[in-house]
């Protein structure tokens, strides 16, 4: 459940919890969709665009680096590799979705982030 935020009236925080509610269970639906989706590997006949493998690169990446406690570390590591998987087969086999992703990670790459604060050591190595 979202934590309650100071600033929002009594009216907004339901309406936010109401919002979450529903949002959890398309992201459940949606999830569980993406998981039937098969696992994308980085050798060349899995995949076609080199871009897509180094996608792969970045997601097992990702995934090494979770270490959430127990309870949620499983969980955690299913999340962020469906989602993961879905979006480099998209990248992989839709020519617009490609163009559309390459565009957004190269604005990634030229954003000027912020720092920052360092994440909780009980979820990140």
């Amino acid at each position: 459940m979202i934590e309650l935020r100071r600033c929002l009236s009594e009216r907004q925080n339901i309406l936010a919890r109401l919002f979450h509610i529903e949002l959890k269970d398309i992201i459940k639906k949606g999830l569980k969709i993406m998981a039937q989706l098969p696992t994308p590997e980085a050798n060349p006949s899995n995949l076609e665009c080199y871009n897509s493998r180094l996608l792969v690169d970045i997601r097992n990446n990702l995934l090494a680096h979770i270490i959430s406690p127990e309870e949620v570390k499983g969980r955690n590591q299913k999340i962020v590799e469906t989602v993961f998987n879905f979006f480099i087969l998209l990248y992989d086999s839709d020519e617009a979705w490609r163009r559309m992703i390459y565009q957004a990670i190269l604005k990634i790459k030229s954003a000027e982030f912020h720092p920052e604060e360092e994440p909780r050591p009980e979820y990140w190595k």
